[in-house]
C-alpha cells in the first residue's frame, strides 16, 4: 500500500517531467525590417554570443540556456538548444553556483563567452565571476573564480563584458540605491585591480562591440526616457532590455533580452523575451 509520501513524489516526478514538455530544441521565427519579439518561458538577463552560439543567463533558475543562432534573409532559426542546470564542483552537482549565496537564493545575472567552453558567470548581488568549463565528456566544472574589487560609490555589478584582450573586462556596475551608474573598465594583469570608470545613464547593461568598434549597449525599462539601445553613447533605437548580443558582429543584427518582471502590470511583470534587431535598425 503506497503512503501519503510515495504519492506526493510521484506526483511531484510526473509535474517535474511534465514541465519540460513544451521546451524545443529548434525553432524559427520570421523576421523582417522590424525588431520582433520572441516570448520565453523564463526571465532572461545577460546574453553572450561567440561565433555562431549563444548563452542566455535565466535569472530565477538559475541556468544558462545554449543555442545556435542563424539568420537568413526572412527567417531566425534556434537549434541544438540544451541547457546548462547545474555544474559539478568538487566532484558533486550543485545547482550551478558552488556556494549559496548569503542573501538566500543564487540568481544568475551574467552568461558570458571567453571561449566555446568556457564561460563567465556572475550571480545577483555579487561581485565574483564564476568560471565554468565544458569537459570532454560534456559536463560542466566550476573552476575558480575571480573577485572583482568593490567601492562605496559602486559596489553592485550589472552586466560584464570581455572584449578580444583576454587581460580586459568591462563592466556596468552602480550604487545601492541603483541611481548613479558606471561604465568599469578592469586590467586583469593589474595586481590591484583598479577601476577605470566613466558615469552612465541608470539601468544600462552590456553589450558588445560592433565590427566598427563601436560599444553596443541596452537600458532597461526602468530608466524611462533613456531606455533602449545606445551605440557608444547615442541612443538609437527605444528597444529597452537587460542584454544584447550583435549577431556576425552587427551584421546579421542583434539579440536583445527583455527581463519581463521590470514591467509594471498583473503579477508585476510580462513574459521575458527575445528580441531580434535587424541590422538596419543598429545605425
Amino acid at each position: 500500500m503506497s503512503t501519503p509520501t510515495d504519492t506526493t513524489a510521484a506526483a511531484y516526478n510526473l509535474a517535474a517531467a511534465r514541465s519540460y514538455e513544451g521546451q524545443k530544441d529548434v525553432f524559427s521565427v520570421r523576421i523582417g525590417t522590424k525588431p520582433i519579439e520572441i516570448s520565453l518561458g523564463f526571465q532572461p538577463l545577460g546574453v553572450s554570443i561567440m561565433g555562431s552560439f549563444i548563452a542566455v543567463a535565466a535569472y530565477f533558475e538559475p541556468a544558462v540556456m545554449l543555442a545556435r543562432i542563424e539568420v537568413s534573409c526572412d527567417d531566425l532559426r534556434l537549434s541544438q538548444i540544451t541547457w546548462i542546470r547545474s555544474v559539478m564542483h568538487e566532484g558533486k552537482p550543485v545547482r550551478m553556483f558552488p556556494d549559496l549565496f548569503a542573501g538566500g537564493a543564487n540568481r544568475m545575472q551574467n552568461a558570458v563567452f571567453r571561449t566555446p567552453d568556457q564561460l563567465w558567470l556572475s550571480r545577483n548581488g555579487d561581485r565574483r565571476i564564476f568560471i565554468v568549463r565544458r569537459q570532454d565528456d560534456g559536463t560542466w566544472h566550476h573552476s575558480s573564480a575571480l573577485l572583482l574589487p568593490g567601492s562605496d560609490e559602486h559596489p553592485l555589478l550589472h552586466s560584464v563584458l570581455l572584449g578580444e584582450d583576454p587581460r580586459h573586462v568591462t563592466t556596468t556596475e552602480s550604487d545601492g540605491p541603483l541611481e548613479n551608474w558606471a561604465l568599469c573598465s578592469y586590467r586583469l594583469d593589474d595586481p590591484k585591480l583598479e577601476c577605470l570608470s566613466e558615469s552612465v545613464t541608470p539601468w544600462r547593461y552590456l553589450g558588445a562591440r560592433h565590427a566598427n568598434g563601436t560599444l553596443y549597449s541596452v537600458a532597461d525599462v526602468r530608466a524611462g526616457d533613456k531606455r533602449g539601445i545606445f551605440a557608444d553613447k547615442r541612443r538609437i533605437l527605444d528597444v529597452p532590455g537587460n542584454g544584447i548580443a550583435l549577431l556576425d558582429g552587427g551584421k546579421s543584427g542583434a539579440l536583445v533580452t527583455r527581463y519581463g518582471q521590470a514591467y509594471p502590470g498583473p503579477f508585476n511583470g510580462i513574459p521575458g523575451s527575445l528580441i531580434y534587431v535587424p541590422p538596419d535598425c543598429l545605425v
